[in-house]
């Protein structure tokens, strides 16, 4: 047992090294390298300069708000692995992104929305569709849902949502690719 838990702790450790190289390489990385003594001395102590400045105004909230976002992905994930107990379950593959997608579009086409936080609300009113849906139709069979089930469901999701609303469809091949009936331009 202290072997699973002596990797574990190891594996934790390495991921936290890593995550704090990140947020240093992100501190001093950027259309201008800073030094790392300034980065430091810009967090620890202040700092004056120029490139102080940018550290503690600009690659500080942007790093803070990466590290949060990832969080926030990883804590994401994981409760939707537990909730659905397929250890693959991912939004992409339960279909909830393609009811995020699908939101979006049903509000620019017919509702006229064309704003960030438009777009923010109607993927989440779609994205909450969808995992009603999906489990409205997986939870009436019977045996209720079981991982392959939502699996199954969040496929057919995708499979009969239009193209238009899937994202990262591949464009439709025309004369200008290698693909297409003309001749290819390279």
């Amino acid at each position: 047992m202290s072997g699973v838990v002596g990797r574990r702790a190891g594996g934790l450790a390495v991921a936290f090294l890593l995550l704090l190289l990140a947020v240093l390489l992100s501190l001093a990385v950027g259309s201008r390298t800073v030094p790392p003594s300034v980065v430091w001395d810009a967090l620890l102590h202040g700092g004056a300069s120029d490139d102080a400045q940018v550290v503690r105004s600009l690659r500080v909230p942007r790093t803070v708000i990466g590290v949060l976002a990832g969080i926030a992905l990883a804590v994401a994930g994981t409760v939707l692995q537990g909730i659905t107990g397929n250890p693959i379950a991912e939004p992409g593959i339960l279909g909830i992104s393609q009811g995020a997608s699908l939101g979006v579009v049903f509000a620019i086409a017919f509702l006229g929305v064309h704003t960030l936080t438009g777009y923010v609300r109607y993927a989440f009113v779609g994205a909450g569709i969808a995992v009603v849906s999906i489990y409205a139709v997986v939870g009436s069979e019977r045996g209720g849902a079981s991982p392959v089930k939502l699996a199954l469901a969040g496929a057919a999701m995708n499979a009969s949502s239009p193209p238009s609303s899937r994202p990262f469809s591949p464009p439709t091949p025309g004369p200008w690719t290698s693909s297409g009936s003309g001749t290819s331009v390279h």
